[in-house]
């Protein structure tokens, strides 16, 4: 069985920011290089109008670029054995807040889509770039996305796209910022992504830098974060996948989690949902409020397998999502 992985990561080998490990192994992270001739603003702002529309717009899925990058990876199906779980771990939640912006526009995603969900880009050298999705989620620093980690890391490479030109817009819509581009200055994955690719880790947070002296979730909110949550959960989950309007409008999929034949080991969850390539990354809702657009997102878009239609899988936040995002939140 075929990995399909949803979103594409190409990298330009001579800018990858190598791995930092923390005191304990479990984590890798990077920092953004800073131009030493330029000041952090001036820094950001270069990041931004690196952007155009027409680069937007050229941003490409790995199965239209390089679908092969990942195909080494299989799957045996098999049935789920989460008998490691504890069962007896206690869910914990951080409340969702909302932002200073009201949906300016027409709100997409059946009219359940909300800012606090995006688009992100990075450049991939010689006029290719790379998109995903990604939320901003609550957190002290108010500067914090998740998104998947294979949407800014390459283990094929050992690097990190922190310095690839990468940026998140909130809600983007047909190549529009309506709430601007924020810059990342750092990235947080598992080891057992960056060294393994395991897809139990496929998890990637992300802090991006202010612009104009406003944090990310205070101008369009934060969804709120939950760790051992139930599973088999009614989830509301959002993207930018490139098969629906061509990736330019927030899509989004609503059904009851359950488990999946991805087996060897794998403890995620699947959904049934018809997003494709570009929506990595992208939240999973659950207690998903529709009048306010908010919920507690306990997984994201991760990968599809060849040869089951329309099923979207998503690794378990459990208590090593949430030791990382104890890690990053502040």
């Amino acid at each position: 069985m075929v990995l399909l992985v949803l979103s594409f990561v190409l990298l330009v080998a001579s800018c990858q920011a190598l791995p930092v490990a923390d005191a304990q192994g479990k984590y890798a992270s990077a920092h953004v290089i800073q131009p030493k001739h330029m000041t952090t603003d001036e820094y950001v702002q270069s990041v931004i109008d690196f952007w155009t529309e027409e680069k937007f717009h050229q941003a490409k899925s790995p199965w239209e670029l390089y679908p092969n990058i990942f195909n080494s990876s299989e799957i045996r199906r098999q049935k789920l054995d989460d008998s490691h779980f504890d069962k007896n771990t206690p869910a914990f939640a951080v409340n969702p807040v909302l932002g200073a912006s009201d949906w300016n526009l027409k709100a997409p995603a059946g009219g359940y889509g909300r800012p606090t969900t995006g688009k992100v880009f990075w450049n991939l050298g010689n006029n290719h770039y790379g998109m995903c999705s990604a939320s901003v989620i609550v957190s002290d620093n108010r500067d914090l996305l998740v998104t998947a980690a294979h949407c800014i890391f390459d283990p094929s490479q050992g690097g990190f796209l922190v310095n690839h030109n990468w940026v998140f817009v909130p809600g983007y819509i047909h190549g529009q910022r309506p709430y601007g581009t924020f810059p990342v200055r750092s990235m947080t994955t598992f080891n057992g992504w960056t060294n393994s690719n395991d897809w139990n880790y496929d998890i990637g947070y992300v802090l991006v830098f202010q612009v104009n002296g406003r944090h990310v979730q205070d101008v369009v909110g934060a969804q709120g974060i939950g760790f051992n949550f139930g599973r088999n959960e009614l989830i509301f989950s959002f993207g930018y996948p490139l098969n629906l309007d061509g990736g330019e409008v927030m899509q989004y999929c609503h059904a009851l989690s359950g488990g999946h034949q991805a087996g060897s080991g794998y403890h995620g969850q699947q959904l049934y949902c018809d997003m494709t390539g570009g929506s990595s990354g992208g939240p999973w809702l659950q207690v998903f409020n529709i009048q306010s657009g908010t919920g507690y997102v306990t997984s994201i878009n991760s990968f599809l397998l060849s040869g089951q239609t329309n099923t979207m899988h998503g690794p378990y936040f459990g208590e090593d999502a949430r030791s990382l995002y104890d890690s990053t939140k502040t």
